[in-house]
């Protein structure tokens, strides 16, 4: 196994580009096209916190990134709500209504159970419990036919997530079958060390580190310039909100934030995308609108007024790479 150590997510995603160049990874191939792959690969972030991958050349797409985790944390597979801040993501899901694979669906009712309410309730009672686990493969679903094929277009590459609090701190180990190491990887960061923060809050504890683990991250050959060519960020932006809430408050929050995100996914006018971003809630959800906002009025070229919205976001991580992001797409129009 090899292990990508970092402080933050940023600086292990780094050390796993470098190690991806190596002379022993192997070539495989895939049902996509042929691969380097390095099994059984590990990355522990020290602070979770810090979960942007800033070095990523083309930059990843934060707006969507917010979306996952809205979505995630609302329980939705519908594909409409992500595709409204990704141009290929229907392509992705073969323009299906509903995603196969949703983690948010099979985190929060697939099984008949709520894993993420249980999951803080038991860990808030017994900290000491070493039997939390969240799960998002079902094997009834899942499993390759008996043919080898496969069972579905979008099957979850996160299979389970372990949680544990020790010395006040929730610790989160992320189990994945597959890992696309460019296009997959800074978003699966993303959506869990995320839901490792919300988790916290609903704990009553405060993040710890986050280990993810792919027992097949690879990257496919087409693509490994782009990671040759990563930009090695000095990461001067910090992650300056943090999402620790009480559960019910969280729920709210997002719960208004969801309903929020619909409204501007389907806004067609700058003033009318301009009124959404009074909303009554904490500076981090707050931050979380204007980036969305932000990125609609990309989306419908009032570019200037896009960017007069973003600076309204207090949280310069954020900030940066939407700008990043919006910079990246101009230089190729």
């Amino acid at each position: 196994m090899e292990i990508f150590h970092g402080y933050t997510a940023n600086k292990a995603w780094n050390a796993a580009a470098v190690a991806f160049n190596a002379s022993h990874v192997r070539s495989q191939g895939s049902r996509l096209g042929p691969t380097r792959e390095i099994s059984q690969a590990a990355f522990v972030i020290e602070n979770p916190q810090q979960r942007w991958i800033h070095s990523r050349i083309p930059p990843a797409n934060i707006a969507l990134a917010l979306a996952e985790v809205v979505w995630i944390v609302a329980g939705r597979s519908d594909t409409r709500f992500l595709s409204a801040w990704s141009k290929s993501y229907l392509q992705y899901v073969n323009k299906a209504s509903h995603q196969h694979d949703a983690y948010g669906r099979r985190l929060r009712a697939h099984f008949g159970v709520d894993q993420l309410t249980r999951a803080a309730e038991a860990l808030s009672s017994n900290p000491q419990t070493r039997q939390v686990v969240l799960q998002l493969w079902d094997a009834s679903l899942d499993l390759p036919l008996a043919d080898g094929s496969p069972a579905n277009a979008n099957i979850p590459c996160n299979v389970l997530s372990i949680l544990k609090v020790r010395d006040g701190h929730l610790e989160w180990t992320q189990i994945l079958r597959s890992n696309d190491f460019f296009r997959g990887t800074p978003y699966n960061f993303f959506q869990f060390t995320t839901l490792q923060e919300l988790v916290a809050g609903w704990v009553g504890v405060v993040p710890g580190s986050y280990t993810h683990i792919s027992d097949s991250l690879h990257v496919y050959e087409n693509e490994l310039q782009l990671i040759r060519d990563i930009s090695r960020s000095d990461e001067s932006w910090e992650n300056t909100d943090s999402l620790i809430f009480d559960r019910n408050d969280c729920l709210h929050h997002f719960h208004v934030l969801e309903q929020t995100v619909d409204q501007i996914a389907a806004a067609v006018h700058e003033k009318e995308l301009l009124n959404l971003h009074d909303l009554d809630c904490p500076e981090p959800i707050a931050n979380f609108v204007s980036i969305f906002i932000a990125e609609r009025l990309r989306q419908l070229r009032f570019q200037a007024t896009a960017q007069e919205v973003v600076q309204r976001c207090t949280n310069p991580y954020l900030t940066h790479a939407w700008l990043a992001w919006a910079e990246h797409l101009r230089a190729l129009n």
